[in-house]
């Protein structure tokens, strides 16, 4: 099943910063809302997403989480019978959204995303500036949360409560991703 299956991740179709929003952030001057739709190049995702539905081999883009950059591209010469696409804001493009043979909405709380966000932090940098990271959290990744992802729970063919921590439902997605996989 591995070689019928295509993962991607909205973060990898990040646009890249502008040359001036890169020297500020070097600087330290200025924060960039990555949770916001515009940050990401969803134009592009349609592309590679129709390319790999007629089996064109697929030029896609890498993401670097810790510098904030384009790394690269990757090229997928398969066909795949699954391709699995994750992230929060997969369900925010119409166009996008026609693609997907099944949508699902992890239902997390925010008790739960902002531990997660403060670990990740953690691992890139040990060093975290608490308050910056708060004020990060509760001015910008919260509300862009608000306004943009969670919205978009209402075109979710499946809404899984207790996010991936729900294991019949998780058991129950990838019973079904397998029978994707499988030959006709």
């Amino acid at each position: 099943l591995a070689d019928r299956v295509v993962h991607l991740h909205l973060d990898d179709f990040h646009r890249a910063p502008s040359a001036s929003d890169s020297e500020q952030l070097r600087l330290g001057n200025e924060q960039i809302n990555y949770d916001h739709p515009e940050s990401y190049d969803f134009a592009l995702l349609h592309k590679v997403l129709a390319q790999l539905g007629s089996g064109e081999p697929t030029e896609v883009p890498m993401w670097d989480r810790r510098r904030m950059e384009r790394k690269g591209w990757r090229t997928v010469e398969c066909t795949p019978r699954v391709v699995l696409l994750e992230g929060t804001l997969v369900l925010f493009g119409r166009e996008v959204r026609e693609c997907l043979d099944m949508r699902v909405f992890l239902d997390v709380d925010s008790d739960t995303r902002l531990g997660r966000q403060v670990r990740a932090a953690i691992e890139q940098d040990e060093q975290v500036d608490l308050k910056r990271f708060l004020d990060l959290y509760l001015f910008v990744a919260k509300p862009s949360f608000e306004e943009f992802v969670w919205p978009t729970k209402r075109w979710a063919d499946v809404i899984i409560p207790k996010g991936d921590t729900n294991g019949v439902a998780i058991e129950l997605i990838a019973q079904r991703l397998i029978d994707l996989g499988q030959d006709p």
